[in-house]
């Protein structure tokens, strides 16, 4: 692109002119622009066009330079063979993929054979340019010792990644089919649940693997292989629970993104709950997760208390006793609806704070209303306070001001999704986060509503930029 043509798009507003800058300089927001600017020595005050000229420059030069590194460190193929020959050290190695086929020779006890596995899945697959199939395609190797067929017996039948990997995964380590789920398990460091993939393999029934989180009995058994291809291992067990039980695959969906989903060790009380699901099936999706997260505030979490004497002490929870005998559905959720009253009117205390996530940015986005065509700003943002919380809970009248013990232990963050116009900030939605795991685990607006069309698609966009995992299909 010439100077004259790149100018030629600054003749709108300054800020139409800067969005469309970050864009050709491959960032996805002012934020990502600012530290783009500040990590190469840019100006990060008002800009004259020639400076954004220069930092378009300095983009399109910087590029070519990395095109030309990676053309010279990979040709994929020598560049296996010198990890095998040990000529090619970690440190000179910028492709994540085969940063991980040289954790895969040093962990490998069969270097020849590894190199001879890496070779024919390079020349029949394109699994091991990816990094995260190449992760899989190693955890796949640790397993040498259980395979039931040679590699050089596999061929793909399909250009997908995921159909590749399927099809590599059930040859090498399946005598009987396993289900689609189970093969999850290999893009994750958890070792028990490969070895479940590994026993259905072999043809045993999951319910007699070693190290399951609860038993399941024969019907739940069988419902556990007929979990949807998106569930984790984990989420397949309350699946076949569910499901053996009579409960429809929408209350199980409703479920995944609720604390039950993971407490295996109360399992057989929250049997009790998920049968008051499936008997009062008129409860709205809506109020399963506020009531999930009552259930837990008022019969497992501890209270901490400010006494005079001590300080703050921890009590027990308010109802250690609490069960399902003798409820309706009606009567629970007059319950959660007083409980949601009661953490409004409550006193907040002395603030408490935790750091802002290292691994999730804050979000903005501009854009004109469509229909009087006025700026709009939404913003996401994470919560940082207690009285952040309470505030938050208290306009959406809901339950997330009882979440500070997760944010304070890092369990959890908490970000607001607010909309900016001529008429002022309004809060919309609350979004629950999963630390550690970039995945959205629960978002709710004011009593409890789920997100809007519109308010997915900005979700969906800071998704994108930050790499989290959407509970949204695109």
């Amino acid at each position: 692109m010439e100077q004259e043509n790149y100018l030629v798009e600054y003749t709108g507003s300054p800020r139409s002119a800067l969005i469309s800058h970050i864009f050709h300089l491959g960032l996805r927001s002012i934020h990502h622009y600012r530290e783009w600017c500040q990590r190469h020595d840019f100006s990060s005050q008002e800009k004259s066009v020639n400076d954004l000229w220069k930092e378009f420059q300095f983009y399109q030069e910087s590029q070519a330079q990395k095109v030309c590194d990676e053309k010279k460190l990979i040709d994929f193929k020598d560049a296996v063979k010198r990890i095998y020959e040990r000529s090619l050290a970690y440190e000179d190695i910028y492709h994540p993929a085969l940063q991980t086929i040289y954790d895969g020779f040093e962990k490998s006890d069969w270097a020849e054979e590894t190199l001879n596995f890496f070779l024919y899945l390079q020349r029949h697959s394109k699994l091991l340019k990816d990094g995260e199939y190449a992760k899989a395609v190693v955890a796949l190797l640790s397993y040498r010792s259980k395979w039931v067929r040679s590699f050089e017996g596999w061929k793909p039948k399909s250009h997908s990644l995921k159909k590749q990997f399927s099809g590599l995964a059930q040859h090498l380590l399946a005598r009987y089919p396993v289900p689609a789920f189970m093969e999850n398990v290999f893009f994750q460091e958890n070792c028990l649940h490969q070895e479940w993939f590994i026993h259905l393999g072999i043809g045993q029934n999951i319910s007699t693997a070693s190290g399951l989180p609860l038993k399941l009995n024969k019907k739940m058994a069988h419902h556990f292989l007929l979990a949807p291809e998106k569930y984790s291992a984990e989420d397949a067990f309350i699946w076949g629970q569910i499901r053996a039980l009579g409960g429809e695959a929408s209350l199980v969906e409703t479920l995944r993104s609720t604390k039950a989903m993971r407490d295996f060790a109360r399992n057989d009380f929250w049997l009790t709950v998920f049968r008051f699901f499936i008997q009062f099936s008129n409860i709205s999706k809506e109020q399963i997760g506020p009531i999930i997260d009552y259930i837990i505030e008022h019969k497992f979490e501890p209270r901490r208390v400010y006494t005079s004497l001590h300080g703050f002490v921890d009590e027990p929870p308010l109802q250690p006793d609490f069960t399902m005998k003798g409820r309706t559905g009606a009567s629970l959720i007059r319950e959660v609806e007083k409980w949601h009253e009661d953490l409004g009117k409550r006193r907040v205390g002395a603030k408490i704070k935790w750091p802002h996530s290292s691994e999730i940015n804050d979000f903005e986005f501009h854009e004109e209303d469509e229909k009087n065509g006025e700026p709009r700003l939404w913003t996401i943002r994470q919560l940082l306070t207690n009285w952040e919380l309470f505030e938050e809970g208290r306009i959406l009248k809901h339950c997330v001001a009882s979440y500070v013990k997760y944010c304070v232990n890092n369990l959890s963050t908490i970000w607001t999704v607010e909309r900016e116009d001529n008429y002022g900030r309004k809060k919309l939605l609350t979004i629950e986060v999963l630390s550690g795991r970039k995945q959205i685990n629960q978002i709710r607006g004011k009593k409890n509503r789920f997100a809007k069309k519109q308010e997915i698609s900005i979700i969906q966009r800071w998704c994108q930029q930050e790499e989290i995992e959407s509970p949204f299909s695109v």
